[in-house]
């Protein structure tokens, strides 16, 4: 898939309210199952979507009451060039993209949350450090160190997840994180290497001591990337 473009991405990665193997308390409402265009999916209430396209090819997937749905659909030249002309920054940039989107037909429809590791299968990562993680696919979203336990959000594949490690991350030895942190600016490549290569060796020695999927990645609406 060339040139994959993914934006409008609300609460959907890493923090996603339907964790895998985990249920909720709250009543779903009833899915959509009514999915003949675009906008049959944009018009479902959801908290949590994201959208992507490329060369002829759009994606939507929405948490669908408590199930996330990946519609895809093709996408024509004219509408492909009129989404790459719109104005990301504007504040109706989100409606102009759905008036675009909307009537196209949908080619397929899958249940992304058929594919979702089920808890047995997370705990088998119980030992495993850092570095096997990292071998085994997964890459680093961010991390966050409080009190000590360190907790590190890894995505691989069409999913997200959360991992904590049984050694404590002292934040002190991690040389000029804090200057780091303040520096980090999009056009400063030096700074930002620095921040992703602390992130990678702070992660590489710790063994895991809980994993959890949170829900789906980025790639999630790359429709080359199968469940």
């Amino acid at each position: 898939m060339k040139k994959l473009v993914t934006l409008a991405l609300s609460a959907l990665v890493v923090f996603g309210a339907a964790a895998c193997a985990s249920g909720s308390n709250t009543p779903a409402a009833e899915p959509v199952t009514k999915l003949d265009t675009v906008g049959d999916a944009m018009a479902a209430e959801s908290n949590e979507t994201s959208w992507g396209y490329s060369e002829g090819t759009f994606v939507y997937v929405f948490d669908n009451a408590g199930t996330y749905t990946r519609v895809v659909a093709k996408a024509p030249e004219d509408v492909a060039a009129q989404l790459d002309a719109l104005d990301a920054s504007a504040s109706d940039y989100d409606a102009k993209v759905a008036e675009l989107v909307s009537p196209l037909a949908v080619d397929r429809v899958e249940d992304l949350s058929a594919g979702m590791p089920t808890q047995a299968e997370l705990d088998a990562y119980k030992g495993k450090t850092g570095q096997d993680l990292l071998d085994e696919g997964f890459y680093i979203q961010g991390f966050s160190v409080n009190g000590g336990s360190a907790e590190y959000y890894l995505m691989k594949g069409l999913y997200a997840y959360t991992f904590t490690f049984n050694e404590s991350v002292n934040l002190d030895e991690m040389p000029d994180l804090a200057d780091l942190a303040a520096e980090e600016d999009p056009e400063n490549n030096e700074t930002l290497d620095a921040l992703d290569s602390m992130e990678l060796e702070t992660l590489k020695p710790l063994t895991v001591k809980s994993a959890v999927c949170t829900g789906v990645s980025f790639d999630a609406t790359n429709p080359d990337i199968a469940i």
